[in-house]
């Protein structure tokens, strides 16, 4: 009884994590690598308790049990990371609209006129040490009393 409470508290601790992912396939594979995990090991405990002569089970079959779902375990998280890493990849080649406000075609756009990095000198008074106004731009410098 108290294995099924300890699960129980387990799994309700977990339930508050799952609300964080964005994606539904992210939600579904952490909570079935989650209870893996926690099924994993009562097994095994008891294939070992088996092999000890503590219980008088087939430990074959509850070690078979628990290495699979070890390895259910590892395959579900390998899933879950190409997963994450393919929605990285696909956001890096089409990010959202407010990452490419000022780039067009690879090259960027001049900034408005309002925006200044704090610090930097204007683009009038740069001299040869001084940042670039792409450095500039980028928010590089190395403030207003070098250059």
């Amino acid at each position: 009884m108290v294995a099924l409470s300890d699960l129980a508290s387990a799994l309700e601790s977990y339930r508050g994590r799952d609300r964080l992912e964005e994606d539904v396939f992210v939600r579904c594979v952490s909570i079935l690598s989650n209870l893996a995990d926690q099924l994993y090991y009562p097994c095994e405990h008891v294939a070992w308790a088996a092999d000890a002569k503590i219980l008088h089970v087939d430990s074959a079959r509850w070690w078979t049990l628990s290495t699979t779902l070890w390895g259910l375990s590892l395959l579900l998280g390998v899933a879950r990371s190409l997963w994450m890493v393919l929605k990285l990849r696909h956001r890096l080649r089409n990010p959202p609209e407010a990452f490419t406000r000022y780039v067009v075609h690879g090259s960027p756009r001049r900034l408005p006129a309002s925006w200044s990095p704090a610090g930097l000198p204007s683009q009038g008074s740069a001299q040869s040490h001084c940042p670039t106004p792409r450095m500039q731009a980028l928010g590089w410098g190395w403030g207003a009393d070098v250059c």
